[in-house]
């Protein structure tokens, strides 16, 4: 599709962030050569959760995808990695220990996946369509059918942030325009926190501490096997982090709102899309605030901004962007 043919959620939060966001990514087609962690992070998770929900489907019990999507990007970040140990760490063992334990932790639950990486295309202003990829379509026991939607998190969010989360609700509105007989009902919020589980220490009297850790009962109760230490003298302790599993792995259910909400939103990003079709290329005003620390684009804004060598921070760290790649929302983790 043409740019000006289409818009996706990325654009529209990114127009409402700051115009010259839009620009440098949109209308220029720059990325930074180096992602952030949380990009690739959150890239590598989603696709090994999608190899499981299709394996899954297929009723295919020993799935080899997820190991070769790890060697791929291990394959393709190798100098990366190596050259910014300290920022990405030991990610791609990371990202293997988290797919495990989410898979552990979703056996037997009471959702089965029936499509994954659907794409919704509806029309949403004159000359422009709405298009997006849904992560998954879920059917609960009582074969309703549900949208799922991935969120990798560093702390898994609560309600307030959940009204905020405009994006799935929009992708509840286009997905049921496009399948009028087999709508979906609501949202499922499929939370993954991407930070590790604490590992306990050993006291100086050969227990095992029970501290507060921001720990779950499948790594403190191996943590007790790998020290040759009884799990059943720890009982209580154990029983206690039962209840914190879902520091970790959660999954919302959240019903269709209200109709009069949806048409709100949707109206909305339909006024969104016609200021983007009229003035995006030569609107770039600078939403300057607080949270220009996190914009992928802050040192060559501030370079233009302040009349420094633009053009060297543009050509060291910035690299030219696939105008016609799809824009996945999916692939970032958000803080």
């Amino acid at each position: 599709m043409e740019p000006m043919n289409y818009i996706n959620h990325s654009r529209l939060k990114a127009w409402r962030r700051c115009a010259r966001l839009y620009d440098y990514k949109y209308e220029r087609n720059l990325q930074r050569k180096k992602p952030k962690l949380q990009l690739i992070r959150g890239s590598i998770i989603h696709e090994l959760i999608d190899a499981y929900a299709k394996g899954d489907m297929n009723r295919i019990k020993k799935n080899p995808e997820p190991e070769a999507i790890l060697q791929r990007y291990a394959q393709k970040y190798r100098t990366l990695f190596s050259e910014e140990r300290e920022i990405y760490g030991d990610l791609i063992g990371d990202c293997r220990k988290l797919y495990e334990r989410y898979v552990d932790f979703h056996q037997g639950q009471n959702l089965t996946f029936i499509a994954s990486e659907l794409e919704v295309s509806v029309p949403l202003i004159p000359g422009t369509k709405f298009v997006g990829r849904i992560d998954k379509i879920g059917i609960d026991p009582n074969q309703q059918r549900w949208l799922v939607d991935h969120k990798t998190h560093k702390k898994i969010p609560d309600e307030k942030d959940r009204f905020l989360d405009l994006q799935t609700l929009f992708y509840v509105w286009a997905y049921n325009e496009q399948h009028p007989k087999e709508r979906v009902v609501g949202v499922v919020w499929d939370y993954i926190r991407t930070k590790l589980p604490t590992i306990p220490e050993i006291l100086k009297s050969g227990q095992m501490s029970q501290r507060d850790y921001d720990t779950d009962h499948e790594t403190y109760r191996q943590a007790l096997v790998d020290n040759n230490l009884n799990p059943n003298d720890y009982g209580d302790y154990l029983l206690k982090l039962k209840g914190k599993q879902l520091n970790f792995f959660k999954r919302v259910y959240l019903p269709n709102p209200k109709q009069e909400m949806i048409d709100e939103i949707v109206n909305e990003a339909r006024q969104n899309a016609k200021m983007i079709r009229a003035l995006a290329g030569t609107y770039k005003v600078r939403s300057m605030s607080k949270d220009c620390s996190w914009c992928d684009f802050l040192p060559l804004c501030q370079a233009e901004l302040r009349s420094h060598d633009a053009n060297f921070i543009l050509k060291s760290e910035y690299t030219e962007r696939d105008p016609e790649s799809y824009d996945a929302e999916e692939g970032t983790e958000e803080d």
